[in-house]
C-alpha cells in the first residue's frame, strides 16, 4: 500500500499566499508611515522658518509702522482740531530708515 499523497487545495494555496504576502504587506505600509512623517516634519519646519521670516520682518517695521501712526494720528487731530498746529512743528521723526533704502 502506498502512503497517501498530500493534495495542494486552494486553502493551503491561500495559507500559503497569506504567510508570503503578510512580511511584504507590512513592509509597504512601514514604508507609507516613514514617508508620512518625513513629510509631516518637513512641513512643520517649513512653517517654522516661515514664522521666523514673519518675525525678523515685524521687528524691522514695526517701528516704522509705529511712526507713521503717530504722524497720522497726530496730523488728523491737528485738522478735527482737537490739538494745536504747534504740536506738528515740534515733532521730530524717529529718523529710522530700513536698511535696505539706506
Amino acid at each position: 500500500m502506498n502512503p497517501p499523497q498530500p493534495t495542494w487545495n486552494s486553502l493551503e494555496i491561500v495559507k500559503l499566499l497569506v504567510s508570503g504576502l503578510t512580511p511584504i504587506v507590512v513592509l509597504i505600509i512601514g514604508i507609507w508611515i516613514s514617508r508620512s512623517l518625513k513629510r509631516l516634519e518637513f512641513l512643520q519646519w517649513t512653517n517654522q522658518k516661515i514664522t521666523e521670516k514673519r518675525i525678523a520682518v515685524f521687528e524691522e517695521l514695526a517701528p516704522l509702522l509705529n511712526d507713521l501712526l503717530c504722524y497720522f494720528t497726530v496730523l488728523m487731530s491737528c485738522f478735527s482740531g482737537e490739538l494745536g498746529v504747534g504740536l506738528m512743528a515740534d515733532h521730530e521723526p524717529s529718523g529710522r530708515i530700513p536698511a535696505n533704502i539706506r
